[in-house]
């Protein structure tokens, strides 16, 4: 029961008594007072009556008709009289009408007025005795009315006080929302720091609170700066701070092998020409600088645009990885200039040619065709006077006929979305004792006669902005699987989900299409479209868990430096994309990162999960790290 409620329940029970003893006392004490005024009237009407018969002449008849008629227009109960002898002359009672008061009243309030009684004489004779009573209904009338009088003030005073009340309740409990905000906030894991009230009470609950989260936040914070100055030592560069070739050569393969849009997109790579010759001319030192501060401003370019990859990949090779970007040159332009400000910077912009090239990269081709074309294209950009940028020769060819082959996929697309010619492709997650948590959904569609996967027809989806579409697709046809399965099960989403005004209201009307289904729908969110709009994040995690459904972050492990944002989100699980776990037992950095977001879900109180294990012994190295579960084509064997 809310506190308004109980307030306006306290003023109306506090009023009731209030009223309830008012109305006794008033009532026993103005019965009385009415009783003695009555039975003073009941003597003053007796005497004047007995004063005007003794002043005339009646007989017995006249005096019968002058009593009836006192009797007929006076308000008297009943008039008698009795001559000399104590003998009945006349008694007569005038007939009770209901009254205008309820009779509990009278029963509850007795008034007993005494009659009056004089004596009429004629001269100084006596001729009798007459005695009246007057009618009690007025007095009673008059008690109701004062009693319709007191209750109409307690209403009204009910109204004020319970208005006022709630006023007042309002402004002394607003700082109770939020508490109670934070408090929902913290049961969602989301570790969310609130200002203190004015209220004493509720400020030393909200700064117990933000102590908490503080805690917390410091604490991912620490993890993330570790887990940084690890990677660092590592796999950066020492002299630039930039990815090296290893692991940029494996985060290639992955993204090309990925059943998502970043199966597609455009890399670059730019080469300080004649480095060999430049060291002789200017000196190691000089070079390795002119190298550093290369790196430094590339690193510029990685904080503006998180979502690149750029590695140093040898002395004087540069190379930047752009997923779900359409145009080549523009990233080939970008990587070329921003080398080439750094050589004005330097004043060498005149003895150093920076040859460039750039090529698109999709589902079908692998890192070592990739890079093959790029050092080609790299070549004729090096025979070029200013090491003009140089597109590669298949990149050309695909890019050529990219309108036709869009309005192409785009007419596929929609006529499989609209055919509802669509499966899915399902691989389960499991604990360590193998116990199936729920299998992940990844999106087929039949195109040309075939099944298409989803790491091929994604990055037009994305290209063609059809990820609306894609998204309600997906989970229409996931609750229907899960309705027919009777499975936990999980789909993706993309970033749109979280951006679009209007899907979580779409959400939340096809949810309740499937009440008892909707529980065991698991969503998962990418970790940069998480960390870049965390609003949109938390307005779809309420839709879901309004339904029992959860909502968790894939492909982690990219943006190491925003652990922090974890505490805030309030996922309920966390997945480490594939590219750190490929090939784990050999690399201790990445055993490092998947410890550390393992130890961060389980101090979160969610589940972790490794994805893309491949074989057994990637299996057993993740759950050595911690995890909590484990999925991949392994499992699917």
């Amino acid at each position: 029961m809310s506190l308004y409620r109980q307030l306006w329940i306290a003023i109306i029970v506090l009023m009731l008594v209030v009223f309830g003893t008012t109305f006794v006392i008033n009532g026993i004490s103005s019965s009385r007072y009415l009783e003695e005024q009555l039975s003073i009237k009941n003597s003053d009407d007796a005497n004047a009556l007995a004063l005007s018969l003794s002043q005339q002449t009646l007989d017995t008849v006249a005096l019968e008709i002058q009593l009836a008629s006192q009797l007929d227009q006076g308000s008297y109960e009943w008039v008698r009289f009795r001559d000399a002898n104590d003998e009945l002359i006349f008694d007569r009672a005038k007939a009770i009408e209901p009254g205008s008061y309820p009779g509990w009243l009278a029963a509850l309030f007795d008034i007993d007025a005494a009659p009056g009684v004089a004596a009429v004489s004629s001269g100084w004779n006596q001729l009798g005795t007459l005695s009246l009573k007057t009618n009690n209904d007025f007095a009673y009338a008059e008690l109701w009315t004062s009693a319709k009088r007191t209750l109409a003030a307690l209403i009204s005073a009910i109204v004020i006080a319970g208005g006022l009340g709630s006023l007042l309740l309002r402004t002394i409990l607003q700082p109770l929302h939020q508490v109670v905000q934070q408090a929902d906030a913290l049961g969602d894991r989301r570790f969310v720091e609130l200002p203190e009230p004015h209220t004493l009470e509720f400020a030393r609950v909200t700064r117990a609170m933000n102590s908490l989260a503080t805690r917390m936040q410091d604490m991912l914070t620490k993890d993330a700066e570790q887990l940084t100055a690890g990677q660092s030592v590592e796999k950066k560069d020492p002299l630039t701070g930039l990815e090296q070739r290893t692991s940029f050569m494996n985060r290639i393969a992955a993204k090309v092998t990925a059943q998502d849009p970043d199966a597609e997109g455009a890399i670059a790579l730019a080469r300080i020409h004649r480095l060999t010759e430049l060291n002789q001319l200017h000196g190691r030192r000089t070079m390795d600088a002119l190298i550093a501060d290369i790196g430094t401003s590339l690193q510029g370019l990685l904080e503006q645009f998180p979502e690149l990859a750029i590695a140093h990949l040898n002395v004087a090779d540069f190379c930047v990885l752009s997923p779900r970007e359409n145009d080549p040159k523009r990233l080939g332009r970008q990587l070329q200039r921003t080398v080439v400000d750094v050589l004005v910077r330097h004043d060498m912009a005149g003895d150093v040619k920076i040859p460039t090239a750039c090529a698109s990269y999709e589902p079908e081709v692998t890192a070592s065709e990739l890079m093959s074309d790029l050092d080609e294209a790299l070549m004729l950009s090096a025979h070029t006077e200013t090491g003009e940028l140089t597109l590669a020769s298949r990149s050309g060819e695909r890019l050529s006929n990219l309108r036709e082959r869009g309005r192409n996929w785009e007419r596929a697309i929609r006529q499989a979305l609209i055919n509802s010619e669509l499966q899915f492709e399902s691989c389960p997650v499991v604990d360590q004792q193998s116990q199936l948590l729920h299998k992940k959904l990844t999106l087929q569609l039949h195109i040309d006669d075939s099944w298409c996967r989803a790491g091929v027809f994604m990055p037009w989806v994305h290209r063609l902005g059809l990820n609306a579409e894609i998204d309600r697709a997906i989970i229409t046809a996931g609750l229907a699987h899960i309705a027919k399965t009777g499975e936990n099960a999980c789909v993706e989403l993309s970033m749109r989900a979280i951006t679009e005004d209007d899907f979580v209201d779409w959400l939340n009307y096809h949810l309740n299409q499937y009440p008892d289904d909707a529980a065991r729908l698991r969503v998962d969110i990418s970790e940069s479209a998480a960390f870049g709009d965390p609003e949109g994040f938390a307005a779809l995690q309420r839709c879901l868990h309004k339904h029992q459904a959860q909502l968790g972050i894939q492909h982690m492990g990219h943006r190491v430096g925003e652990i922090g944002k974890l505490g805030t989100l309030g996922a309920d699980y966390l997945k480490i994309d594939s590219l750190f776990t490929h090939d784990i037992a050999g690399i201790p950095g990445h055993q490092a990162l998947m410890r550390t977001y393992a130890n961060i879900a389980h101090t979160l109180g969610v589940i972790c999960i490794a994805e893309g294990v491949a074989n057994e012994a990637e299996r057993s190295s993740a759950f050595d790290c911690g995890v909590s579960a484990v999925t991949g084509p392994f499992l699917n064997t």
